[in-house]
């Protein structure tokens, strides 16, 4: 069971033995994900509960994810970014300034959220 979802989010099998998933599913019990082309080892717990077979799994976590405008790495639904310089940027320091001079949100999976309406920005009143 390796289709892609999308280009470039596939299953990497790392062995041999397969095991039956809670999702009716088999797959590999040893594996990784290629998400956008990087590589996303799977936390032991995650694959020992194996509620979700390794292509389940691949899509729940790829469901409305974008890739960064700057690095191209994956931002996935729910995560902190920001807009920088018109594009969306996750806020790894080695591609975005930071939070400052940015338009600092969550992207919800479907677009930019600003962090405001999201909840994550909190205004604090100035000094006088």
């Amino acid at each position: 069971m390796t289709e892609k979802h999308q280009p470039d989010h596939r299953v990497v099998p790392e062995g041999d033995e397969t095991a039956q998933y809670e999702c009716g599913h088999t797959g590999p019990v040893r594996y990784h994900h290629l998400i956008f082309g990087n590589k996303f080892e799977i936390r032991p717990e995650v694959i020992a509960r194996r509620d979700r077979c390794p292509e389940c799994l691949l899509k729940f976590a790829t469901e409305g994810a974008t890739r960064c405008g700057v690095c191209g790495d994956p931002i996935f639904k729910g995560a902190d970014c920001v807009i920088f310089e018109g594009k969306i940027c996750c806020l790894k320091t080695s591609c975005s300034p930071g939070p400052m001079c940015c338009e600092v949100g969550v992207w919800d999976g479907r677009g930019f959220v600003d962090g405001i309406t999201a909840g994550t920005v909190v205004v604090l009143p100035g000094r006088d």
